[in-house]
């Protein structure tokens, strides 16, 4: 049985691996944990697939996701965001990975099937993301020249792109560009 902590606890697995944790990011009932050495660690609800280990189980400890199945070999991860059912990772190579819930394309890779394990975005390669965002159900990715991009449900408008459409792949928000964006964020809806 889970048990409800009041108080900030160390999380043992973590603290016994020896390697600092450099960023983490937190979804409705999933974690993620990323190490100064690149790695990514998951834990929590596995539904649909959103902890990257291949299968939607649960973990009640963190366990490494897996990036050996990529072309390429192992690529190390900076920043991780979680949104209800989906997470999202950047590579130090700029690939932004994307697994877990794909229902109304917000995983951006053009259709609507969950990824079980991490899944490069093709229409973000080369587009050097520096930072990302995970509302409930929508994903908003920054380059590192200002530019913003949204993809996944728009049915509250939560994409910018003055319409209430879902996008299954990566859109440039046309009313950002020009402006200097600096960081973003998300929302349940917005």
């Amino acid at each position: 049985d889970p048990i409800d902590r009041h108080s900030p606890q160390v999380v043992p697995a973590l603290k016994a691996l020896g390697d600092r944790m450099g960023n983490a990011a937190a979804g409705s009932s999933h974690t993620l944990a990323v190490s100064q050495s690149g790695h990514v660690y998951s834990w929590g609800s596995g539904a649909f697939g959103k902890l990257g280990h291949g299968e939607p189980t649960d973990e009640s400890t963190p366990r490494k996701v897996s990036l050996e199945h990529l072309s390429g070999g192992a690529r190390q991860v900076e920043k991780v965001g979680c949104g209800f059912a989906h997470t999202i990772a950047i590579c130090s190579s700029y690939d932004v990975l994307v697994w877990g819930s794909g229902f109304k394309g917000k995983l951006g890779l053009g259709d609507d099937q969950n990824r079980l394990t991490p899944t490069p975005i093709p229409a973000l390669k080369r587009k050097h993301i520096r930072s990302i965002a995970c509302g409930s159900f929508h994903t908003i990715a920054c380059t590192d020249t200002g530019d913003v991009f949204s993809w996944g449900i728009g049915e509250r408008g939560q994409l910018g792109h003055g319409d209430l459409e879902n996008h299954k792949t990566p859109w440039p928000i046309l009313g950002l560009q020009g402006h200097e964006i600096g960081a973003i964020a998300a929302g349940e809806a917005h």
